[in-house]
């Protein structure tokens, strides 16, 4: 049976309403419509239907230097995780306190009779099932909310609980996708049930069959607790609470539906919801609130997505609901109309009837966070307090999204994330001034041209970075603090001429690092090998900032700096070193230092410190050259540019084996 199109079933929709008042009876037939795929930059298409993509991995642990050899993949999309997620670093296991009084239990109430719950219940007999029985003591005034992961992800999920019960929230349950994970769950108090997925223990790859399965599973989450009654609120694994949301959804009583958002732009400059404009805009269905009513419509998300196993949830959500939403008279809280249809088989075709409507509501963008709103301080410029952090936009799958938290302050690590066997090598990010404003009044377009401002400044600090990492490694292997790195474009997947269509992102910026570096491949061949920009800045790091050994990198013909021949010596809590050294003199100026401390922090231009061989650029260049990203992108003709952190060395080999021939100049691809 061919199934009706968008605008097929709008049509039918507003005339079913139409002669629903006359008291007439319709049954239209539909025609497939067959959509076009979004994106760019190498991404291809994976079904009939339009698709907006993230990538996934995992990151490593574990202590290494950059010269010894790669024992795992580092190559992002693969099905294998680049992380040993057996590694402590990567458990919050100790750190997830579950508190067993749940003293709130929910209304009983089903829905409305129309849907015996057992239909839509998980998968899973026994105790470990998801039943009303297990949800009622956790539920607050009938609201629950959930998320589910597999084993790979669990320090997501200890995360996802450690920060939504600082928010004071208690009533949440989370789905075990495999044994595993289910019985880690219980072991640290956590509520959860076994959705038997089938699906692997490892991460998903986007795009893969496990990828659409997993989608699938969700939706089926969505019917289960619809089907108990329950006010549902769905959160992905990869968000992070700020604040109790239930309160807020108690405001919308009125709303059937409500989801989060991937526009970048808001119409509301206080907490109320999206206006009509941005409600018809790409929802993100990673934060969704569904109540009873919405059942049918679940049901008809359902069947889309069965329909085509790589129909993307989040595609099928926008194309059912969104597309077809209409205003409503009267309201002031930008609640929108839609209509639900069932679809009766049989005959010829396909038959709807209509059997009712829903209201449906975008959340607002500035306080219910995407990546990008989050990273453009969209709350902060409104002057509001965000609910939630998204990890969406953002460039390097499962680890961009750990590393980006964690910059935010937002990722709870155990205790041993603040150590390590040799210890830690940071810097001071020296930015001229000149580099930023050459940046600030750039003529932004979407010409190459227009990106050289930007390169400038990101490749100064490149060359300290690359100094940085060859040093931590010749030092035994320390792990390197990277800096807040200064941009002067944004990223995004296609071209722009600077910033995000409808962005207001001030420029130039400090940016999360997944905008420069490929933190998976980062994190498959130095594994524990470095540590976020915000790092020693919080409270954990007090032993370490104690043990802190200051180098200072001299000015030219400074007298009294140590040359390299022999070990610096220590006054007043520092060393002084004259700058171009080589990587031998620094060897021998800082030999000892870290035995007796446990961070070294360099001053004065660590671009300036070090001097390569052209043997020591090969050697290093064979590991380094995999670190950095892309910028995307430009156009006419349109391309991304790979960043170098080598560009400052002619006669180097990047890392598409291209042999740089004079100074550095931004080309396209490969």
């Amino acid at each position: 049976m061919n199934e009706p199109s968008t605008g097929a079933r709008s049509g039918v929709r507003l005339l079913f309403l139409a002669l629903l008042l006359t008291g007439g009876v319709v049954y239209l037939f539909g025609k497939p419509l067959q959509q076009v795929y979004w994106g760019v930059s190498g991404r291809i298409s994976l079904s009939s239907h339009s698709s907006r993509a993230a990538g996934a991995a995992g990151d490593g642990s574990g202590v290494g230097t950059i010269d010894e050899p790669v024992t795992r993949e580092g190559v992002a999309g693969k099905d294998e995780p680049l992380d040993d997620s057996s590694k402590p670093q990567d458990q919050t296991g100790g750190l997830v306190e579950w508190d067993e009084s749940q003293d709130r239990p929910a209304d009983s109430a089903t829905d409305d009779g129309k849907l015996d719950s057992s239909a839509t219940e998980a998968k899973a007999t026994g105790k470990d099932a998801l039943t009303r029985e297990l949800i009622e003591p956790l539920a607050q005034d009938k609201y629950i909310m959930v998320t589910w992961a597999n084993w790979h992800y669990r320090d997501f999920v200890g995360n996802w609980v450690y920060h939504l019960k600082k928010t004071g929230c208690s009533a949440f349950v989370v789905g075990a996708m495999d044994d595993k994970l289910l019985a880690w769950l219980q072991e640290n108090g956590i509520p959860t049930f076994l959705m038997s997925s089938g699906l692997p223990t490892s991460d998903f790859g986007w795009g893969s069959k496990s990828f659409f399965k997993m989608g699938r599973e969700k939706v089926g989450l969505v019917n289960a607790f619809l089907a108990m009654g329950f006010d549902v609120i769905i959160s992905d694994v990869d968000t992070v609470w700020l604040r109790d949301p239930i309160p807020y959804m108690k405001r919308y009583p009125d709303a059937d539906v409500l989801a989060s958002s991937d526009v970048v732009s808001s119409t509301s400059r206080t907490e109320d919801l999206e206006g009509p404009a941005s409600s018809r805009g790409v929802a993100n269905i990673g934060i969704m609130l569904f109540r009873p009513k919405a059942l049918a419509f679940a049901k008809e998300w359902t069947e889309a997505m069965e329909k085509d196993e790589k129909y993307w949830d989040q595609n099928a959500f926008n194309d059912i609901l969104l597309s077809d939403a209409q205003d409503v008279p009267g309201r002031t809280d930008n609640l929108l109309k839609y209509a639900v249809l069932e679809a009766l088989w049989g005959g010829v075709g396909v038959k709807w009837a209509y059997k009712g409507s829903l209201l449906v509501g975008i959340l607002p963008v500035s306080i219910f966070c995407s990546g990008q709103t989050y990273k453009e301080g969209l709350f902060r410029k409104l002057g509001l307090e965000p609910y939630v952090i998204h990890a969406t936009f953002q460039f390097s799958g499962t680890a961009g999204k750990r590393h980006r938290l964690r910059e935010w302050g937002a990722w709870k690590d155990p205790p041993e994330w603040w150590t390590h066997p040799i210890g830690f090598l940071s810097y001071d990010n020296d930015v001229p001034e000149a580099l930023l404003e050459a940046a600030r009044t750039a003529n932004l377009s979407y010409a190459l041209p227009s990106t050289l401002p930007h390169f400038a400044l990101v490749n100064h600090q490149l060359r300290s970075m690359r100094n940085a990492l060859v040093l931590a490694s010749e030092l035994g292997g320390a792990a390197t603090v990277l800096p807040s790195i200064w941009v002067g474009l944004d990223r995004w997947w296609a071209p722009h001429d600077g910033r995000l269509p409808n962005s207001r992102i001030d420029l130039p910026f400090a940016a999360p690092a997944d905008l420069v570096l490929d933190l998976e491949m980062m994190s498959g061949k130095l594994p524990n090998g470095f540590r976020e920009h915000s790092f020693l800045s919080k409270p954990e790091a007090a032993e370490l900032n104690a043990s802190r050994l200051l180098v200072t990198i001299c000015q030219d013909a400074e007298e009294g700096c140590a040359a390299g021949d022999a070990a610096a010596e220590v006054q007043d809590g520092g060393v002084r070193l004259q700058p171009g050294r080589s990587l031998e003199q620094l060897r021998v100026a800082l030999s000892g230092a870290l035995e007796k401390h446990k961070l070294l922090h360099f001053t004065g231009g660590m671009g300036r410190a070090l001097i390569l061989s052209p043997e020591e650029v090969e050697r290093f260049g064979s590991r380094l050259n995999s670190f950095t990203s892309i910028h995307c992108c430009v156009k006419a003709p349109v391309g991304h540019i790979w960043y170098d952190l080598f560009w400052d060395i002619p006669g180097h080999t990047d890392r598409h084996q291209r042999t740089q021939q004079g100074e550095w100049k931004p080309q396209l691809g490969p």
